[in-house]
This record gives structure tokens, C-alpha cells and sequence, in this order.
């Protein structure tokens, strides 16, 4: 059977017993997830086959991995028996050009040739062409190794002029460029058949302890009326690879939302789909599933990721409409990609002639090529969404969720849940209604005006922004095609405009999923571990009549720096002081608590600094010399989070160095076991001019790396406390038949119980923190290595964490 023929349908049948029940239709859907995941995995297959590139996907790179060694052996002994003399059949033809490339490199073109043209003529190939492409490939090799090192312009032309670079495209350009460019007929097929012949030599489907399998077999068949030499897979070759492929294409289901409520998680059963059994954690490692299997304390887990799996949602109908409406009407419209390409810019009459013409145009058409490629690709995810809200907009449905492995949770379905984008988030109510109170208008209207983007004053003045736009808001919900402008502007278009429509119809106003963001939550969980109260006055700890501003203050900070070093006589400084603003600086400083690099700083002001047009000769100075200035001010400003940060990095870096075989482990307080999976891996990596070939072999007993265990430790700390601030909430939500939903520090619920939920979600916090965490990780962690002195935490502040309690602002 080809590597591509379809196969038989998933046989999952319903019972008569279960005919016309949402059991019977979440079977359905479960598998029509499975079909549709394996036909994309066929497809995208399918297309690398075509294009000559199957040696690239995962069935054939494991048979590459598995023959590596051996076969680089091989080649390496036949450049031996060349350089001694010694004769051979064509080695005076091959000979020199076998000796121009490693071994490495002629051993992945001939396998990953090889691979591609077998899958691709599973009836076999004329062994004089196989043997011809791999040589031409190897030819190819040599002439752009000698283009860069006495060309390097010509190459610079070459990549710049093709997109896709191929092998017929470089051996032409050598043939321009090189004085003694190596092609032959005859030199390619001649290399060609003696690397085909070792690596038939060396490539087995099984172990080499175990009995001889040959993959590829050389025989004579009947073609064109003549006994051609071909070569193609074994019986065993060809299984081998469909194999690969039928277990790959039942990873990737496309999964979709469940119409009954999953399945809960416990000790003794998996949750969530019926048939589908996705694992708790997501790309999960043995190390970690080895500890979760053996815990005895991971039923607050459990019971967490079943409340939140029990949320009920349904589609946003009206929204629903008006994306279809702006779709059709060309989109465009907040996220909502165009609905057509966008067109190639018209050719200058004087094209042919003016050589700056057609650069410039071009140029241009270049910049439309590229969008118009990531245009596909959001329209394509668009589409996806409204018609599966279209399929589930007379239902209600459930998103079954996972944890990462810092004990974060997502959502399983990809095309329509509440962390997707503005789009998807429009699109989505509790299906359970709360009748609209008082307090619940007066958080519609501050969430409304959240979603405008009117989100940095007080409470009363978000409301007052939006009573006094009421009008408008009645407008938009009347005829919001009409009034497109009006809502558009806003910061989540499609948010907003449900927003409006839930102020002026509790039908949609008892659904709506209010939202209260933690501010700057990483630097809260910093603060509270270390009891700063400078910094938990900054991040809305402490109670305040009006919402602080961290990125105010850090600003205010680089800014009194920068101009400093200008009043010095720096005039790097002098000339960025202009760029000191918050959305320069602002993602900066919310992702240093993560661990961002320095070169990563740089990179995300360097971006900024071009948005602003600043010229592409001084990116590099100013965005280099602004992100230090950044990074200062963010330690000035928040000394605990820097101190328990370097406390996390010198502990993981003792542990690592104490046992490099042991990866950087710890336990959340609700028994979660987090186990960091960055290590060694046996890698090879081999670059050639049409690919850069990196493949690597999971091993838990390879050594850890220490750079990203080190540097993975402060940021998964902290994801893995807000990830049991996310889940004790949820706990307690259920508890107190409160409906909740999460996207990290985001915590969703009814506007008319978003006064419990607040009390909640500072109740948990509290108590979390109240264990003192940073103690409980030097504690588990001494226990753990009881030869390594661990050094002491650093000293805590005198915040009272009680004062959250009292804090309007801490989520707002």
C-alpha cells in the first residue's frame, strides 16, 4: 500500500441503545476529530512527498537518526580507501569529489534523497536517476561552498533573488559564477550510485543486534520494453514508513469542544473526551508522568481541572452575525483578516528600461507576496472559527483542559475557546445565565470599558465613560454594521461590541463573561513572596483609591537616568530620550520578570524603535543602550523580584552542577510535581545549502542543560504559582456556585458575581502565599540534595498580606 492511501474510518460505533443522545453526538464529534487530524496529517504529508521533501517528515527522520552513525562510518572509510589510492570501480571519477565534502554531510543528502524519492515512486526509481539526483545534490553542496568562500556576493544575489533555493538553482548559479564548476553527468551519476550503494548497505528498519532487514532493495524491472535497474523499499521499508505515518496521524486529532461534560480526572481514571484520551499534561515527559503517577497528593489537581472542565459556554449568536457581515463585506475589521488578497501593485510602463523602477516595484510586490501569505493562513483560522460557531451555536459545550508542565492550564480544542484572540473570545457566553443586579450592570460597564480600552482610572470612572457614551452603545447594538467606526476603534473590537450588546439586552447581559486581570501578576506573586511592600504599593497589593501604574514608575526611573547620562555629554542618551514612553518600554518590563535575556530586551525595543521609523543605522545603539536603561530600572524598582530571582538561578545552578543527569524539580502547594524537561539531547546537526538538518533523541538520562535549566527556573516558578492561584480559585468558584473560567491571571465570570469572585480570588492568593512559598522550595529542595548546601532565601519584607484583601485594584 502507498505511504499516502487512505485508510478506514476510526471503528468507534455507537450503540442503538445511545441513537439520538448528546453521548451518541460527542462520539460523533470525537470521531470526526480523529478523521479530520489524520486526514491534515495525510494532506501536509502528501505535499511534502510531491515536492521531493518526504525525507523531512517523522517516519523518515527516525530512519535517519537510526542509520546515521553507521552509515557515516561507511563513507568515511570509503574517503580513506580514496585519499590511500586505492583502486575502485569510478573512484577516479568520484574520488575528488568525495574527498570535497564531510562525511556527515554526504550521508544526510544521500538518505534524506533517497527517502524523498522512494516515497514518493513506491513502485521504485530508475536507479541511474536516484543516482543522478543525489549527485547533482552533492555537486550542488560543493559549488555553493565554493560560491561563499571566493563568492560571497553572487550567493547573496542567489538567496536574495529565490525564496526557495533548490539544487538545480545553485548548480545553474555556479556554472555563471565559478571558473571550474564541478557538474557532470557523468560525476553525479557515478557518486550517486556508490553513496546508494553503502547506504543500502548500512540501512536496516530494525536494531543492529537483531536479524538483517534490509529498507531498500536494488532489482531489474520490465520499463519502457527494457530491464531497468531500479530501487526502491523493501516490503518491510514501505511498512516501516506507513507505520510511521498511521501512528502520526492519530496524534494530532483536531479536537473540538464536547457536548456533554468531560469526563473528571482522578487517580484512578482519566478525564475529559470518551474515546479521545489526551494526556493530563501536554507533551508530556516520562520523568514527569512518572511522579504524577506515583503522587498521592494530587487530588486538588484533579478536582480543579474538572471544575474548570464543567464551565458551559455557547455562541455569541449576534456576534456571530456581524463577523459573517464584515466577512462579506471585505473584513478588515479589528483582527478580522481581509476577506481577499490583497492586489499586486501595477507594473511601471517603463519596467523593461528603468532598472530603480523595477527594483522599486519589486520591492513592493514583494511586501504584498508576504502578506497576502500570512493573510491565507489567518483567513484559513478564521473561517475554522465561525464555522464551528455556526455547528455549535444551537448547542451549549464544554473545553476539556490540560495542564502544561508548570501546572498551567489550557484549554484542548485550538479553533474556538477563551484564550484565542479577540475573535474567538467574541464569540463566546456561559451558557448558564445570572440574573443582572445592580453591582452586575456596574461591572458590565467597567468591563465595556476595559474592552474599549479605556482601562487605566478608577471604577466609577470607567462607568461614567460609559454611561456617558450610552447612546452610542445603544447605537451600536441597534445596527452595529451602520456604526462600524464607532466600535471598531476600540482595543478588542468584537469584545466591546459584545459588550454592547450585553448593556442593552440582558439576554446577552446575564452570559457575558466579565474579566478581571491581575496587574502585572508576575511581579504580584514576586512581592507577595517576599513581603515588598514598596513593590506590592506599585502592582495594587495594597489597597489605593485609584489603579497604580508599574510601568509608570519604571519609566519615571529610565527616564530620570537617561537624561542624566545626556546633561553628561552622552549624546546616544540625548538622542533616545524622545523614545522613553510606555509603548516602547511596556512589554519590556512585563516580561523581565520572566527571565528575559539582555538580547532579548534588546530585540523587543529594537522592534519598537522600527515601528517608530527610527533609521535601520542606529536600531542597534539605541535599542542596545535603551533595554539596559530598561532592565535597571526594573531591578531599582523591584528589588525582591530581582533577589528571589537570583536566589532561583544560584539554587538551580548548584543543583544542576551537583547532578548533571537531574533536571531542576519542585512540588507546587496543591501537589502538582514539576519537573523542568530541558536536557542534553542527543543531537546531530548538519547544514546544507538547501536546509539547515537538526535532529535530535529525547533521553531522560542525558544530561540537563544547565543554561536553560538555570534560566527556565524564576519564570516556571511563577507560571507554576499562578497556575495554583488559577486553580484554588476555581476550587473555591464551585464551592460558592460561582462560574469561572481563566486565561492565566485573567479570571472570568457573570458581572453579577463578580463581587464574590473578587473576594475569592484575594482569599486564595493569600492563602497561597501565606505558606511563604520561596521557604517551601529552599525546604523541599535541601531535602532533595541533602550533600548540597542550598544557600538561604533572601530576607523578607513587612508586608501584611492581608492588606489584598481591601485592595479594589489587585485584578481590575
Amino acid at each position: 500500500m502507498s505511504p499516502m492511501a487512505p485508510r478506514k474510518s476510526m471503528e468507534w460505533n455507537v450503540g442503538e441503545a445511545l441513537v439520538g443522545t448528546k453521548l451518541a453526538e460527542e462520539i460523533e464529534l470525537e470521531i470526526e476529530a480523529t478523521r479530520r487530524g489524520a486526514e491534515r496529517y495525510r494532506r501536509l504529508a502528501r505535499e511534502a512527498i510531491e515536492r521531493g521533501d518526504g525525507g523531512s517528515l517523522k517516519p523518515a527522520e527516525r530512519l535517519i537518526i537510526h542509520w546515521f552513525t553507521p552509515l557515516r562510518a561507511a563513507v568515511r572509510e570509503e574517503q580513506r580507501h580514496i585519499a590511500a589510492g586505492r583502486p575502485g570501480v569510478g573512484r577516479a571519477i568520484y574520488g575528488p569529489i568525495m574527498l570535497s565534502l564531510g562525511a556527515d554531510r554526504l550521508a544526510v543528502i544521500v538518505m534524506h534523497e533517497m527517502l524523498s524519492r522512494c516515497m514518493a515512486e513506491i513502485n521504485g526509481q530508475l536507479l541511474v536517476k536516484a543516482a543522478y539526483g543525489v549527485g547533482n545534490g552533492v555537486i550542488a553542496e560543493i559549488h555553493h561552498d565554493e560560491m561563499r568562500k571566493d563568492h560571497p556576493e553572487s550567493v547573496e544575489i542567489l538567496e536574495r533573488r529565490f525564496k526557495r533555493m533548490t539544487v538545480g538553482r545553485v548548480n545553474a548559479w555556479a556554472k555563471k559564477t565559478l571558473d571550474d564548476p564541478k557538474w557532470s553527468r557523468r560525476v553525479c551519476a557515478q557518486i550517486g550510485t556508490r553513496l546508494i550503494q553503502l547506504l543500502i548497505g548500512v540501512a536496516t528498519v530494525k536494531g543492529y543486534q537483531d536479524e538483517w532487514t534490509p529498507c531498500f532493495e536494488h532489482k531489474k524491472q520490465w520499463r519502457d520494453g527494457q530491464l531497468k535497474g531500479v530501487v526502491r523499499f523493501t516490503d518491510a521499508g514501505a511498512k516501516v514508513i506507513e507505520d510511521g505515518h498511521l501512528y502520526r496521524q492519530h496524534l494530532r486529532p483536531r479536537f473540538m469542544p464536547m457536548v456533554v461534560e468531560p469526563y473528571p480526572w482522578s487517580d484512578e481514571s482519566m478525564g475529559g473526551y470518551i474515546k479521545l484520551k489526551p494526556p493530563l499534561v501536554s507533551k508530556p515527559r516520562a520523568e514527569q508522568m512518572s511522579l504524577i503517577k506515583s503522587s498521592t497528593s494530587m487530588s486538588l489537581v484533579y478536582e480543579a481541572v474538572n471544575k474548570i472542565n464543567s464551565t458551559e459556554w455557547t455562541v455569541n449568536t449576534r456576534v456571530l452575525e456581524v463577523m459573517r457581515r464584515m466577512w462579506e463585506d471585505g473584513g478588515g475589521v479589528g483582527c478580522l483578516p481581509l476577506s481577499d488578497l490583497r492586489p499586486l501593485p501595477e507594473k511601471p510602463a517603463d519596467i523593461n528600461t528603468n532598472a530603480e523602477a523595477l527594483k522599486r516595484w519589486k520591492s513592493e510586490a514583494h511586501d504584498v507576496h508576504g502578506e497576502n501569505a500570512r493573510l491565507r493562513g489567518a483567513r484559513a483560522e478564521f473561517l475554522q472559527k465561525i464555522e464551528l460557531a455556526d455547528r455549535l451555536k444551537t448547542s451549549t459545550w464544554f473545553l476539556p483542559h490540560q495542564l502544561c508542565f508548570r501546572a498551567r492550564l489550557y484549554p484542548i480544542p485550538p479553533v474556538l475557546n477563551h484564550h484565542g484572540d479577540d475573535v474567538s473570545r467574541g464569540l463566546m457566553l456561559f451558557a448558564r445565565r445570572r440574573e443582572l443586579n445592580e453591582r452586575g450592570r456596574f461591572w458590565l460597564k467597567v468591563h465595556a470599558a476595559n474592552m474599549f480600552g479605556y482601562d487605566k482610572g478608577d471604577f466609577e470612572g470607567r462607568v461614567s465613560f460609559i454611561e456617558n457614551q450610552m447612546g452610542k452603545v445603544q447605537a451600536i447594538a441597534n445596527d452595529p454594521v451602520a456604526q462600524v467606526d464607532d466600535w471598531a476603534a476600540a482595543d478588542d473590537p468584537f469584545q466591546f461590541l459584545a459588550a454592547c450588546f450585553a448593556l442593552v439586552d440582558d439576554d446577552i447581559g446575564e452570559r457575558l463573561p466579565v474579566q478581571r486581570d491581575g496587574c502585572q501578576n508576575g511581579i504580584q506573586h514576586y512581592a507577595a513572596a517576599g513581603r515588598d511592600a514598596a513593590a506590592a504599593e506599585l502592582v495594587n497589593i495594597i489597597p489605593s483609591t485609584t489603579p497604580q501604574d508599574a510601568y509608570l514608575e519604571v519609566g519615571g526611573n529610565m527616564l530620570d537616568r537617561i537624561t542624566a547620562d545626556a546633561k553628561s555629554g552622552n549624546a546616544l542618551a540625548a538622542s533616545v530620550i524622545k523614545h522613553c514612553e510606555r509603548p516602547v518600554y511596556k512589554q519590556t518590563v512585563m516580561t523581565t520578570v520572566y527571565n528575559l535575556t539582555r538580547v532579548g530586551a534588546r530585540e523587543q525595543i529594537k522592534d519598537k524603535l522600527k515601528k517608530r521609523g527610527v533609521p535601520k543605522e542606529e536600531l542597534y545603539p539605541a535599542s542596545n543602550y535603551l533595554s539596559q536603561q530598561v532592565l535597571a530600572s526594573v531591578g531599582d524598582t523591584f528589588k525582591s523580584a530581582g533577589e528571589i530571582m537570583r536566589w532561583l538561578e544560584t539554587s538551580a545552578r548548584l543543583m544542576v552542577k551537583h547532578d548533571p543527569t537531574r533536571a531542576v524539580q519542585w512540588t507546587t502547594p496543591y501537589g502538582f510535581p514539576v519537573v523542568q524537561p530541558y536536557r542534553r539531547t542527543n543531537t546531530f546537526q548538519i547544514r546544507t545549502c538547501l536546509q539547515r538538518l537538526s535532529i535530535g533523541v529525547a533521553d531522560m538520562n542525558a544530561p540537563v542543560s544547565l543554561a536553560k535549566q538555570v534560566q527556565g527556573t524564576p519564570p516556571n516558578i511563577v507560571h507554576s504559582w499562578d497556575g495554583c492561584h488559577a486553580q484554588g480559585t476555581a476550587i473555591d468558584c464551585d464551592d460558592e456556585d460561582v462560574e469561572f473560567a481563566s486565561v492565566h491571571d485573567s479570571f472570568w465570570t457573570h458581572a453579577a458575581t463578580t463581587d464574590e469572585l473578587d473576594v475569592i480570588l484575594r482569599r486564595q492568593f493569600v492563602d497561597l502565599h501565606e505558606m511563604d512559598l520561596v521557604e517551601r522550595l529552599y525546604e523541599e529542595w535541601s531535602q532533595a540534595y541533602p550533600g548540597l548546601v542550598i544557600p538561604d532565601p533572601p530576607a523578607q519584607g513587612t508586608l501584611d498580606l492581608g492588606v489584598v484583601m481591601e485592595s479594589p485594584y489587585f485584578f481590575n
